[in-house]
């Protein structure tokens, strides 16, 4: 039986992979693409690891998983809820599968093989492995294991990354050489992670970069990490083929653009009043969410305090400099939902259209098509400092039985540079990106597929295509995919932990 290797790396892109060719440091994975090939994968709209992955493993577009980023939008606030129809690969192959750290896995679920869950795996779970018996094997790695890690400050965070990737490539081969799997499966985040905070050290076009010592540093990691790789080759042998993929790739953050404001400007969103209470009081001594972190993060207490206040509710207390966010502003009262006609309620670029399927919708059925073309009409008309602003409507993007959750548009920069917020009352519509904030990158449509496989000859594929070429290697063309109405996850159970966790990764503010 001939066997099938995939490693996952969050969010690397060809550029960087280019760079690493370049600098000799990743041998590994020049050897891979010496005896293959080296493309583009093209992500999902808007590139987000949820659903991304879980388009990737499935095949199905997110319209047919019921899931367009991690939250829904649940009336105008968001929530967690289940992915849909969600039949990954591992379900329908007659092989033995390893399957390692893939986000959104979480609780694990029985198959033919071994499966140990990934990001957002809440703390202190106990079901992140199938079967449970294999934790003594790995007793040593889970002392000090975490499924991600949180921004500290910059030497802190490149250790403790350094440290995940060693122990999670020794749960790897510990579990592959008890298991001995066909077909193995891991996702390395890490990549991500680090993205985020520190890509200003590595991309030359990014506003805020400087060379420093960090630049090497962060090159050192991604040989170290192809070291690790090519260990775990080692161990498996030869008869194998490798397939290295991302879900999305990365470019550097130039800003952000309010999306709300404009909706708001344009006649669109009504909003009235201010901020109460405690923001408007550390909002008139100028204390927000990005000066506490910028001293949070020079007193190196940022994971201290975050682990210590954690789902206390405390961070929606504390103004952005951006403005208020969407949720403060619903939760004071601050929308009159009678009077709009189209509100974003998620940071991907998703504008809503307030119909009368909303409990204070506006606009009646008959208006809806008007309505959201006099919204295009009108977004045609923004420029994008240095870049070009898409807009598409919900059913070019996204099919399947659950398109109507869709957002009735997503609009995003062509160059991903300048990526939209959805707080009301910013003082204008585009923010530079600045020191202060952590975050200096952030998703690009364009990740990575490098392959061992010579009869993968095209120069671009989609993120979809991965699960076919996947089945046609194990010659399971005819395979009958099995319905499921929804996963096990319990939207409730740890959803302000995620909450935090994305805070901590980067993706929210």
């Amino acid at each position: 039986m001939p066997k099938l290797v995939i490693i996952g790396l969050d969010g690397v892109s060809p550029w960087l992979i280019k760079e690493l060719l370049a600098q000799e440091k990743i041998p590994t994975i020049k050897k891979v693409i010496d005896h293959g090939l080296f493309a583009t994968l093209k992500s999902v709209t808007p590139p987000v690891s949820i659903p991304a992955w879980l388009s990737l493993v499935s095949g199905k577009n997110p319209g047919e998983l019921g899931c367009f980023t991690l939250f829904s939008k649940k009336g105008y606030d968001k929530t967690i809820r289940p992915v849909h129809n969600f039949v990954p690969f591992w379900e329908g192959l007659d092989v033995k599968c390893g399957i390692m750290n893939i986000p959104g896995t979480y609780p694990v679920k029985p198959l033919n093989g071994f499966m140990m869950s990934g990001l957002f795996t809440p703390t202190g779970a106990s079901d992140f492995l199938y079967p449970a018996e294999l934790k003594k094997e790995i007793e040593l790695e889970l002392k000090d294991f975490a499924f991600s890690v949180s921004w500290n400050n910059d030497d802190d965070f490149l250790r403790r990354i350094f440290h995940l990737s060693e122990l999670r490539f020794s749960i790897a081969t510990k579990l592959y050489l008890k298991q001995k799997p066909d077909l193995f499966m891991l996702v390395e985040t890490n990549t991500d992670s680090l993205l985020h905070n520190m890509i200003k050290y590595i991309d030359h076009s990014s506003p805020l970069y400087s060379s420093n010592k960090y630049e090497e540093k962060i090159y050192d990691y991604f040989a170290y990490l192809d070291s690790l790789i090519g260990s775990f080759l080692k161990v498996v042998g030869e008869d194998v083929e490798v397939m290295i993929v991302s879900d999305h790739g990365f470019t550097s953050l130039h800003g952000t653009f309010a999306l709300n404001k404009w909706l708001e400007d344009q006649g669109f969103l009504a909003v009235h009043g201010r901020s109460k209470g405690p923001q408007k009081v550390l909002s008139f001594f100028g204390i927000n969410k990005t000066s506490v972190e910028k001293i949070l993060s020079t007193l190196h207490l940022k994971k201290l305090v975050y682990s210590r206040f954690r789902g206390s509710g405390l961070g929606d207390l504390i103004p952005d400099a951006n403005g208020i966010s969407w949720y403060t502003a619903i939760r004071q009262g601050m929308i009159d939902f009678k009077k709009t006609k189209a509100f974003s309620a998620i940071d991907q670029g998703f504008i809503y259209i307030n119909d009368d399927s909303e409990e204070q919708g506006s606009v009646t059925k008959e208006e809806y098509h008007h309505v959201r073309e006099e919204v295009i009409e009108s977004l045609r008309k923004i420029k994008i400092p240095g870049g070009e602003l898409v807009i598409r409507k919900k059913e070019e993007l996204f099919h399947g039985p659950f398109i109507e959750d869709a957002p009735d548009l997503v609009v995003f920069d062509r160059s991903f540079h300048h990526w939209p917020i959805t707080a009301v009352r910013c003082p204008q519509l585009f923010n530079k990106v600045t020191e202060g904030k952590i975050k200096s990158g952030d998703h690009h449509s364009d990740g990575i597929l490098i392959s061992s496989q010579k009869s993968l000859g095209k120069e671009e594929y989609s993120l979809m295509d991965i699960h076919e070429i996947i089945l046609r290697f194990f010659e399971e063309k005819n395979q009958t995919e099995k319905q499921v109405e929804k996963s096990d996850f319990d939207e409730k159970k740890g959803e302000q932990e995620v909450i935090q966790r994305l805070e901590d990764l980067g993706y929210l503010g």
